[in-house]
């Protein structure tokens, strides 16, 4: 069977490159922030099928169309690098860089000659498929447009032009691209439907095919169908199979491969009633075989599986030229890698020996689907398996440079400890085999992806290796190797890796080197967003003296980058929030002060339109936590007055700044360290509007074991005389909620301490019966696996304390007596204990409060003071609990032979270091 090989390696490099498996699908270098395109779509497609085009003025549609864009190409522009045109080359016996100068040059006349080279020009920029040249061509028609206003009779624009610019942005990788394409397109629609009778720039198939394929990229299946109608409406032409199939792509593209089935079966049926404009070809069931691979549905594999053998068969009633090709099988293969079956591997080597039984070779790029699906399978130790499988192509003698960038790329995504070095190792490899002339090269996409390995990597001098890396990288491409000069994810990757490392110095002087490189025009890279807010942030964490006022600084750096035409270093919300934290980990009141500054600025700037600054409730939680714990007198009005600033901006529209979880309890922590009177009620009713908020359906607010536990411990400390009861009921709250399925508010050992601490600082009767119920429940619980919290010797010693203080007549001290025994027996028995000094000193006083003066204290107490002798647990409390509970006759019998004031080394043994007065749980 004959198939495109060449074709097939171009398609399958891309592949590798990204990590996964691109069968049919274009595909973007830079993961497009999906929710930007969302946030503007609306807007866009209103003014684009709307009839507020048709305006009564003379202004141009493409005003309308802009002002419905981000804002992140609005600022001044500047000319363009010129060496994307490589201007040592002359095109067509011109210079493509001074006529695009001349073309940019507002300050004289256009020729003739200038504008008949335009077209050459704006194909050019066109071509090198990246968001300078979309710009710069959308620039020099926008100069064209202006020369014909002003009645150039030279300046003339045809359909063939506006498709150049159309088709510059569909190219350019930017995450706008998208709207810019279809932007053009409507103007182009809205010239045609005003101009006379010739129409010249009336779009055609291609031009909406070309904003159709931007759309997949994005996987945007409504747009797709809406330019579909559009083109019917405008232009007359009914989609076609290619059309179809770019919907498919994009069905594909989000692994929807119900919806991909439902397409095809909808072409299978056109055609079979004559409409073979529609029939499905290969490129179609590649779309469907992908979207499967793609799927989280259960069995997707075995879907595509059954399409790949319906193929094979004769009689499936589909054209007999339509035959699985490489790409098929590489799909289905790489379905069953993604599947997590237990046999998935005797499916692919399955599916890899009938390919070549239908006399498809399992070559290189076979093999490197194959590679590309362990690079991203989910399994337990794919990378190793990714290398094996390398291995053996190497004895098989099949491997291209795609094979070990895959490879690497598997490693990239593992988490195994040693991926670094892995990655590093093939690296190394492939040097070798460049050196031995093979054919066999790294790019800058390999020494990347190692970086980014050691970027994540947690290992001690994992940045000196990133460094390293890039300092090769630098020299060789220094000494003519292209293919391995950085780029802005390059950079990046070693920022993020010195960030993580604590190194926030050498993060600031590479970002100064690759300033350094750009105000000199060397054509290093392009710092964006990331490269500044990468060093920002490193500063923020840092811990550094100045750390915040360097941070600051980077961020005006970044901010004049962009001011001076640098669209790529637009500061964002992320950029902002960076700085905010910097300050607030001052732990200053003026680095607070700052923070909310600075907060004020993004409120100002978000009112002002400006869609890429936006306060989230990240933004205002970190404001608020610095009040919180800043120290300041007025930290709690502080804390409140930014709360209630963010519920404001959330009513007003702004749906990042709903409180969640952790604001709440931010606010909850700074009620309670506050100590003001009615600090616990207040705090209980912050508690009481997250579950409200929960309660209606916001999750983000869920309230989780550390805002309730919080509650419950400031009830236990108030001295509240209904303490007790209010840290029962919240802790019953947080069982009946995990009991309901709720993991997250599952109560812990500190739920518990607090609430049995609660009712021994209580003043209420009856208390010790009520602590000894909280801790058999919780006994009870834990022993049932209910909960995971154990049971220890600090919530036996909290009833033991709810005894000994108990309040009340003689039969409430009779109880409590008799709770205390049961408890400390239970304690000694138990797999909970052994009781500690604090245990013994604290059931000693129960036995001084509870018991009469006599011979009945007088034996409990020295039964268990020779308990706590024997255990190694005697200390200077101990001694004086004895000492307050009985007479001096009394003691020196207990004591016996030992002189006062000594304590012999074996009674306190076993008396571990304290870390204060009283030995606290440990924090779970």
């Amino acid at each position: 069977m004959k198939f495109n090989q060449g074709a097939l390696a171009v398609c399958l490099a891309h592949v590798a490159l990204l990590g996964w498996v691109t069968t049919v699908s274009a595909f973007v270098t830079v993961t497009p922030p999906v929710s930007v395109l969302r946030n503007h779509r609306s807007s866009l497609f209103q003014l684009a099928t709307s009839s507020a085009i048709e305006t009564d003025n003379d202004s141009n549609v493409m005003t309308q169309l802009s002002s419905s864009l981000p804002s992140s190409f609005d600022s001044g522009f500047v000319m363009p690098d010129m060496h994307l045109l490589d201007s040592a080359q002359l095109f067509e016996g011109f210079d493509l860089a001074e006529t695009t100068e001349i073309l940019l040059d507002e300050g004289s006349p256009l020729s003739e000659y200038i504008l008949f080279k335009a077209l050459r020009v704006l194909e050019a920029w066109s071509k090198t498929s990246c968001p300078t040249g979309a710009l710069t061509a959308e620039r020099i028609l926008r100069r064209i447009q202006q020369e014909k206003e002003n009645g150039n009779p030279y300046a003339e624009l045809t359909a063939r032009h506006y498709s150049v610019v159309l088709d510059a942005w569909a190219r350019s990788q930017h995450y706008e691209a998208p709207l810019r394409a279809e932007a053009i397109l409507t103007e182009m629609e809205t010239l045609a439907k005003e101009g006379d009778d010739d129409n010249v720039v009336q779009p055609s198939r291609v031009a909406y095919n070309t904003v159709m394929n931007a759309w997949q990229k994005f996987g945007d299946t409504t747009k797709i169908t809406s330019l579909m109608e559009r083109m019917t409406d405008q232009i007359g032409a009914q989609p076609t199979t290619k059309e179809y199939n770019v919907m498919l792509s994009a069905y594909a593209r989000n692994g929807n491969a119900r919806k991909a089935e439902d397409v095809l079966g909808d072409m299978v049926e056109r055609a079979s009633t004559g409409d073979q404009d529609c029939a499905p070809d290969l490129i179609s069931y590649n779309c469907v075989l992908d979207a499967w691979s793609r799927s989280t549905e259960m069995g997707a594999a075995q879907r595509a599986d059954e399409i790949l053998q319906e193929l094979l068969r004769k009689d499936n009633g589909v054209n007999d030229a339509i035959q699985p090709d490489a790409i098929s099988y590489a799909s289905v293969a790489t379905a069953w890698v993604r599947s997590s079956h237990p046999n998935a591997v005797k499916k692919i080597e399955r599916i890899l020996d009938l390919a070549q039984e239908q006399g498809i070779l399992a070559d290189a790029y076979l093999h490197n689907t194959l590679l590309s699906g362990w690079a991203v399978s989910p399994q337990k130790g794919a990378a190793l398996k990714a290398e094996r499988i390398l291995d053996k192509m190497e004895q098989d003698g099949v491997t291209n440079s795609v094979s070990y960038n895959t490879v690497i790329k598997a490693w990239q995504r593992s988490s195994d400890r040693n991926a670094p070095q892995h990655a590093e190792d093939i690296l190394i490899r492939m040097e070798e085999l460049a050196e031995d002339g093979v054919g066999i090269e790294p790019d800058v996409f390999t020494y990347t992806s190692v970086i980014d390995c050691y970027a994540k990597s947690k290992q001690t001098g994992s940045a000196e290796k990133a460094e390293r890396l890039l300092e090769s990288m630098i020299q060789q491409s220094e000494d003519g190797n292209n293919a391995l000069k950085p780029n802005t994810v390059t950079i990046n990757c070693v920022l993020a890796a010195l960030a993580r490392s604590g190194a926030a110095d050498r993060s600031e002087r590479l970002l100064t080197q690759m300033e350094e490189t750009m105000e000199a025009n060397l054509e290093m890279v392009n710092l964006n967003y990331i490269s500044y807010t990468t060093v920002i942030d490193a500063f923020a964490k840092s811990g550094k003296k100045d750390a915040a006022t360097r941070a600051e600084e980077i961020f005006k750096r970044m901010e004049t980058a962009y001011e001076r035409g640098n669209t790529e270093a637009k500061p964002n919300s992320r950029s902002f929030n960076a700085v905010v934290n910097a300050w607030v980990n001052t732990g200053t009141v003026a680095g607070v002060e700052r923070a909310e500054t600075i907060l004020r600025r993004m409120e100002h700037l978000h009112s002002d339109g400006k869609n890429n600054v936006c306060p989230s409730v990240i933004t205002y939680s970190m404001v608020m936590n610095g009040w919180a714990k800043s120290g300041a007198p007025d930290a709690l009005q502080k804390t409140e007055t930014v709360f209630q600033r963010m519920k404001s901006m959330y009513e007003a529209g702004n749906k990042a700044a709903r409180p969640n979880s952790f604001s709440y309890v931010t606010l909850i922590n700074a009620i309670i360290k506050s100590g003001k009177k009615g600090a616990p009620q207040r705090a209980e009713d912050v508690l009481n509007k997250m579950f409200a908020e929960y309660k209606s359906g916001y999750r983000d607010a869920k309230p989780n074991t550390q805002a309730i536990t919080a509650v419950i411990d400031v009830w236990g400390k108030s001295g509240s005389r209904n303490a007790g009861e209010k840290a029962e009921a919240l802790l019953n709250m947080m069982i009946d909620m995990n009991s309901s399925g709720d993991g997250d508010v599952e109560p812990n050992e500190i739920s518990f301490n607090a609430a049995i601490n609660a009712w021994a600082k209580s003043r209420r009767f009856g208390k010790a019966y009520r602590a000894k119920s909280v801790l058999q429940k919780m006994v009870s619980m834990y022993e049932a696996g209910e909960i995971r919290a154990k049971p220890n010797v600090f919530m036996y010693t909290g009833v033991l304390n709810a005894c000994a203080y108990s309040v009340g007549d003689a039969a409430e001290k009779r109880d409590a007596i008799a709770i205390a025994a049961n408890t400390f027996k239970e304690l000694c028995t138990s797999n909970y204990g052994p009781p500690n000094h604090v245990t013994y000193a604290t059931y000693i006083t129960a036995c001084k409060h509870l018991l009469p003066e006599g011979s009945a204290r007088a034996t409990s107490v020295g039964t268990v003071f020779k308990k706590c002798c024997q255990d190694g647990m005697v200390n200077d409390v101990v001694i004086s609990r004895v000492k307050g509970a009985l007479s001096s006759e009394q003691f020196r019998e207990v004591l016996g032979n030992e002189p006062e004031g000594r304590i012999p080394p074996e009674w306190s043994r076993n008396i571990k270091p304290q870390r204060g007065r009283h030995q606290r749980p440990n924090r779970r």
